[in-house]
């Protein structure tokens, strides 16, 4: 994640007893940084900000720098980052390479001069089990579904039958086309479901998922950006952490292939601000 970083001193080399970093504009304190003995202090921030940092010493007046502007690029800390650019490498620092089998080919993508990867009746796994560690999961990826009937297949961590605690699964179509359904399970059949109606159809779409366990808000969808209306929403209670399991991307075990391309595929255990998910969709 993007840091600011400093080293904070008083006059005779000793550190600052703490560093504020407040909103230029409004004077509302961001966090107060406590630095280390050598005076260096680090700062991670989620959105763009416009700031100020003052150095805050007893018996010293305080030191005022600013403002300063910084700029949130593309969140890096995924668990799983598949750009499906030619081939299946995890872009990741866990290196949990994809394997495809069945009816899998790489043809051009969303851009000039780069490659999507096409499901006709395929699938590609995790190489090893993914671990979440974590009761929030973000989902990132462009999809363009060449199916707009069938229900598909897009994402499946874990048991589709609801029957293990911790497994997640969205699909296309599952219901009524279109509709996109985001399923987390909790155990012993019971599940938290929703649904949209928004369709993915004509072209290329940004799909962003959000999923907190922990809080009855099961799911956020967006779609180009923008927040869809959820229905059809069940809600079972949840506690503790999605499970490690092999993703599935395309389809689980045969049943309901996805048939259409994906590219740039990319999984958080945590919540994105919306300035992330907006430099999500304009990268």
């Amino acid at each position: 994640m993007p840091q600011i970083k400093g080293i904070a001193q008083r006059y005779d080399g000793g550190r600052a007893d703490y560093v504020l970093i407040f909103d230029w504009v409004t004077g509302r304190c961001l966090s107060t940084v406590v630095p280390s003995r050598d005076g260096s202090w680090s700062y991670t921030y989620y959105s763009n900000i416009n700031c100020g940092i003052t150095y805050v010493s007893d018996g010293c007046k305080p030191v005022t720098h600013g403002s300063y502007y910084f700029e949130v690029d593309i969140p890096v800390d995924t668990i799983l980052h598949y750009s499906f650019n030619g081939d299946t490498l995890d872009y990741s620092n866990n290196m949990n390479n994809g394997v495809t089998s069945g009816d899998v080919s790489f043809v051009e993508g969303r851009k000039v001069g780069t490659q999507a990867i096409r499901f006709e009746n395929g699938v590609v796994k995790t190489s090893s089990v993914m671990a979440i560690n974590s009761g929030k999961l973000t989902i990132s990826c462009w999809l363009k579904l060449e199916d707009f009937i069938s229900p598909q297949q897009l994402f499946v961590g874990g048991d589709i039958s609801s029957s293990i605690d911790g497994s997640y699964y969205i699909i296309a179509n599952n219901t009524a086309p279109p509709s996109l359904d985001v399923i987390s399970t909790t155990g012993s059949n019971a599940r938290n479901h929703v649904k949209t109606a928004r369709s993915l159809q004509d072209g290329w779409h940004h799909l962003f998922i959000a999923i907190d366990r922990s809080t009855a808000e099961v799911s956020k969808l967006f779609v180009n950006n923008l927040e869809v209306a959820l229905e059809d929403r069940l809600v079972a209670e949840q506690v503790g952490n999605f499970g490690s399991f092999i993703l599935n991307i395309g389809k689980n075990d045969g049943s309901y292939p996805l048939k259409g391309l994906m590219q740039d595929l990319r999984i958080y255990n945590r919540l994105l601000s919306d300035t992330e998910r907006t430099k999500l969709f304009d990268e």
